[in-house]
């Protein structure tokens, strides 16, 4: 597996320059980019784009994070198990989406969400810093699992929007 990090050069950090780390990108990718070097090039510019794809996102950036400690949360078959209390929640949110109608309650409930899944990524990102890394996976699978929510919310408002 590649260190992201490492491909631009960066320390292992959930904080970054967004701004510095595009320049980067630009930068790099115009030296790599097969339309200015020969195809050999072109695994090396798609590792780049996936390295900046990765870091540019802040929950895969926190994902990749725990990934360099063997700790996968994006791939369900080998991801952390989800822990009861989450696992509780989380259904309860996706009844609560599934039964929801009301175009304005939907959004009340996606700004719910949208804060809980900021305060995970960013309390799990706390706690690995404080080298608890298992903490810090339960977190971000909630996360996870609240990213999901905030998607069928989004499809929800659609389906509404569409009908109306």
């Amino acid at each position: 597996m590649d260190n992201y990090f490492e491909i631009f050069n960066l320390d292992i950090n959930y904080n970054l320059d967004q701004d510095q780390l595009e320049k980067t990108y630009h930068k790099l990718q115009s030296k790599i980019h097969p339309d200015k070097q020969d195809i050999s090039q072109i695994e090396h510019s798609i590792a780049l784009n996936n390295a900046y794809k990765n870091l540019n996102d802040d929950f895969l950036r926190a994902c990749h994070i725990l990934s360099l400690k063997n700790i996968d949360i994006l791939h369900d078959e080998k991801a952390v198990t989800i822990s009861q209390q989450t696992l509780l929640e989380t259904l309860e949110i996706q009844e609560k989406i599934s039964l929801e109608n009301n175009f304005n309650n939907i959004e009340k409930l996606q700004n719910i969400i949208t804060l809980d899944f900021s305060n995970s990524l960013r309390d799990s990102m706390q706690l690995y810093q404080q080298n608890k890394i298992s903490d810090s996976a339960q977190l971000l699978i909630k996360a996870k699992y609240l990213k999901k929510c905030l998607e069928d919310l989004k499809q929800k408002k659609s389906q509404i929007k569409n009908a109306a």
